[in-house]
């Protein structure tokens, strides 16, 4: 068996998945060799599809983060968004079947975790969380996709005991009782290494273009995608998705409609031609 896995991973066109973490096996018993989950294997059919098997990010190491974060209000209820946090996923799932070494930091995830198998994961809750997660990783990765859905802004405090209806909607309307949650794109472009792209994300509704080329100048970020979320067939979950990518110094492209999968793969093509741009090394 070991010899036919060998050989099969030699074949040209081949997308070779290593088996997955130990389990209950075939025969009853419990170890390694168990088969990926059917949710993953078709994933990675329709990555095949899109994209074929080339290894073209093989070298790299990427830092990717995925869903939203929640800030306590109090030990019953946080401030949060819709984000799924199934277009990071898959742009880290993706990543790695094209080559590249991925870490994944994600927030609470609505989707299956099973397309998560052989992934390297780290969770966060609070924006604080991330904020420390990517102190710990940044310096580490050549590319960096900041696709979580980040809250805006925290208590300062939250509550340690449940608060009444009233008692919470009259610390809700108190300015002092807020924070600002520190921009973690612009920390990280402050702290990049030369040799490192950034690409962000962010959400919008109306005139979304006009909205990302100001934060793209903002922000400072190599690359922006800019996502419209007033629109069915975009945005927090839905099973497709488009927008904006803009790129300093460079006309926007439209991407989109399509799979969040295909859109991953293209994503992950633009940050590769910067990175090749860069003449980041490979072969870690």
């Amino acid at each position: 068996v070991q010899r036919n896995w060998r050989l099969l991973q030699a074949e040209p066109g081949l997308l070779a998945l290593e088996p997955a973490s130990a389990g209950l096996l075939a025969c009853d018993r419990r170890g390694a060799g168990r088969m990926r989950e059917p949710a993953q294997l078709l994933l990675a059919a329709e990555s095949l599809a899109l994209h074929g098997a080339n290894q073209d990010l093989k070298g790299l190491r990427l830092l990717i983060s995925a869903g939203p974060s929640r800030e306590a209000l109090d030990p019953a209820r946080f401030l949060s968004n819709p984000s799924t946090g199934r277009m990071g996923a898959l742009m880290a799932l993706a990543a790695q079947w094209r080559g590249a070494e991925v870490k994944l930091l994600h927030g609470p995830l609505q989707l299956d975790p099973a397309i998560l198998e052989g992934l390297e994961c780290h969770q966060f809750t609070s924006a604080a969380d991330l904020e420390l997660l990517l102190k710990k990783h940044q310096a580490w990765a050549n590319g960096v996709v900041m696709a979580a859905a980040v809250a805006d802004h925290r208590l300062q405090r939250p509550n340690p005991e449940k608060l009444s209806k009233t008692d919470l909607h009259q610390q809700l309307l108190q300015p002092e009782a807020w924070q600002t949650v520190p921009d973690l794109l612009q920390a990280m472009v402050v702290a990049k290494p030369q040799q490192q792209v950034l690409m962000g994300f962010c959400a919008h509704t109306g005139d979304g273009l006009a909205q990302a080329q100001a934060k793209l100048s903002q922000k400072g970020c190599d690359l922006l995608f800019a996502n419209p979320i007033d629109q069915a067939d975009a945005g927090f979950a839905a099973p497709t998705n488009k927008g904006w990518l803009l790129q300093q110094g460079a006309a926007p492209q439209q991407l989109g409609p399509c799979g969040k999968l295909e859109l991953a793969h293209q994503l992950l093509s633009q940050l590769n031609r910067c990175l090749q741009n860069l003449n980041v090394p490979t072969g870690f």
